[in-house]
């Protein structure tokens, strides 16, 4: 089954969810980064003695959440007892879902036939979508546009900042946005800032 097309994922780009998983104290999520190489699959990585992980291999699946805003990344990574989960109802002829999904979120994702390939410290996650609902229009969290804006406005500290600092970073934020936005506009617009304070060596 191919990635639903409202959803808007460009192939490659990696964007920042919420994952929820279903373990022995109850309902879990973490903020995770997924991707998908060709609207069919979605890939991930995960550290190895994460609780995510251990639900997932316990499970078979996981739960993607599609958040409105970053500041719920943060709740699911620091504040998890102020989260609400809930378990939708299935529609006709579907089994009861295997995981929860917070409430709030644009849209929920559930990931299913999972598979895991040992990376060192990591695990990769390979897994196919499952049952999809969307509740209006779904923001996607990518971090290059705030890299880029971040950059931007570093690019002008260069005479009040150590100019190895500024340009440590930036050479950083750019290696970033291209890994988490491939070809796009703001992995161009940062090659150019590079190129145009000199630092694109």
């Amino acid at each position: 089954m191919p990635l639903p097309p409202s959803l808007g994922l460009r192939h490659g780009f990696i964007y920042e969810v919420a994952a929820t998983t279903l373990g022995a104290p109850g309902p879990h999520a973490a903020p995770i980064g997924v991707a998908t190489p060709d609207g069919v699959v979605l890939r991930a990585e995960l550290y190895k003695g994460s609780t995510t992980l251990a639900n997932i291999l316990d499970n078979g699946v996981a739960g993607l959440n599609f958040l409105p805003e970053a500041a719920l990344l943060h709740q699911a990574l620091h504040h998890r007892d102020e989260l609400r989960f809930e378990t939708p109802a299935p529609q006709a002829g579907e089994p009861s879902p295997a995981v929860p999904f917070l409430t709030g979120a644009d849209a929920w994702l559930e990931l299913c036939r999972v598979r895991i390939e040992d990376a060192g410290r990591m695990v990769r996650l390979e897994a196919s979508p499952g049952r999809f609902r969307a509740f209006g229009p779904v923001r996607l969290i990518n971090r290059a546009e705030g890299l880029l804006l971040e950059s931007l406005v570093l690019s002008t500290r260069l005479r009040l900042l150590p100019p190895e600092v500024v340009a440590a970073q930036l050479r950083e934020n750019a290696r970033v946005i291209a890994k988490v936005a491939p070809g796009s506009a703001q992995a161009a617009a940062m090659g150019d800032l590079l190129d145009v304070l000199g630092l694109s060596s």
